[in-house]
Formats: C-alpha cells, structure tokens, sequence
C-alpha cells in the first residue's frame, strides 16, 4: 500500500475492556442456556450472522474498490481487510446453530408440511450444503484478496492489484448471489410461511450501512491528529 510502516494497536485500556465485556457476553449466553434457551440460541444465532455481515462488509468493500478501479480507499484499506477476520467467527458460530439446535427453525421439525419447490428448498441436508458452499466461497474469495494485497506490500508489484481486480469482479457477482440465498436460507426461513422477494436487499442495505459505520468508527482514530489524540 505505501513504501512504509504503520502499525495501529488500539490502547490497552480498549482492548482489557473488550476482552472483559466479551467474558461477560459468553457467561451471560451460557446462564441463558439454563433460564431461556430458546433465546440464548436465537442470540447466538444472530450474533453470528451480525459477525458474518460484518466480515462480508469488509471483503465486499475491498472487492468493490478493486472492481471499481478506485483508488481513494488505499488508505485506509488494512481496516476493512481486518473485518474479515469476524467472518469465520460467525460462521462458527451459525455452523454451530445449524449442527446443535436446528428446532431454531420450525420447518426443520414439521416433516411432510412443504411441497413442491419449498419442500425441496427447505430441506436440512440441502440447507446445510448450501451454507458450507457459501461459507466457503466467501472466505475463498477474502483471503485471494488479503493475500494478493499483502503480496504487493512485499514486492511492489501492479500484478497483485491485476489480480485482484479479475477476482474481484468474480466476487462482485457471487456475492451478490450467495449473500441472497444466505439471508433468505438463514433469517427470512425462520418464518416459513412468509416470503418476500426483496428481502435479501433489505439485508445487504442493512449490512453494507453498518459495515461502512464500523470502518469509519475503526478509521477515525488513525485519522486524528497525535495532539487529539
């Protein structure tokens, strides 16, 4: 990205603070289990997929700065690379849903209630095939990108951004795809009977929206002069 070092590590008081109330958030999941587990796991399972948006916000983010030639984001680039890193987090954690408490979704229980293309759609082994196939596309396609910009911070060389830019465009029409399947597979299935086809839009809004307000809020601080700081 540039011909020198900058290394940003958030003060230490942030990060005991963060350790801290992410202790507290997994003591209070696991008294939720005992009390209200129905809660507890719809909890984790929009969590996850919370962190699963945000990951895809960042690679998605990345992606488009390539597919669109722009050059503006260099600078700040390493933060939404860094929010890919919450992907895998909340695939594990939805993979965990899916495997453990599958009764989150009624149409998992209700056998011979669908027909037709919903009862082949809503099926649990094809449910669970897709997800793995959007999982691993996504994380495919983040870490192309990491790699290939990393790349280019070693040796300088346009054929990593040249890369990126023929991946990327693959990207942009995948994600598209996948990331609609994704929300109707995970969050509008939830409610079986109710269908709308411009759901999966309503949730890339909400999640392109609240990726780019982390990357600002993350941005900031590298932004402000030191006597602000």
């Amino acid at each position: 990205m540039n011909h020198f070092e900058f290394t940003y590590r958030p003060p230490q008081a942030i990060s005991r603070s963060l350790l801290v109330l992410s202790g507290i958030g997994a003591l209070a999941w696991a008294a939720g289990l005992a009390v209200a587990p129905e809660r507890a796991w719809a909890s984790l399972m929009l969590v996850s997929f919370w962190l699963v948006s945000m990951g895809l916000a960042g690679s998605f983010f990345v992606g488009l700065q390539y597919a669109c030639g722009a050059g503006w984001a260099v600078a700040f680039r390493r933060v939404p690379e860094a929010m890919i890193a919450a992907l895998p987090v909340g695939a594990a954690g939805l993979i965990v849903v899916f495997l453990v408490h599958p009764d989150l979704y009624p149409w998992m229980t209700r056998h011979g209630e669908s027909a037709g293309f919903r009862a082949l759609w809503l099926d649990r082994p094809f449910f669970l095939a897709r997800a793995a196939v959007y999982f691993a596309l996504w994380l495919a396609f983040s870490a192309v990108l990491v790699r290939n910009s990393r790349r280019q911070d070693e040796d300088g060389s346009f054929q990593h951004t040249r890369r990126n830019i023929r991946a990327s465009l693959a990207y942009m029409f995948v994600f598209a795809l996948t990331f609609w399947l994704a929300s109707v597979d995970w969050i509008m299935s939830l409610e079986p009977e109710w269908t709308s086809t411009i759901f999966g839009i309503y949730n890339f809004a909400g999640m392109f929206v609240a990726g780019l307000a982390a990357m600002t809020a993350c941005s900031a601080p590298m932004a402000m002069p030191s006597w602000v700081q």
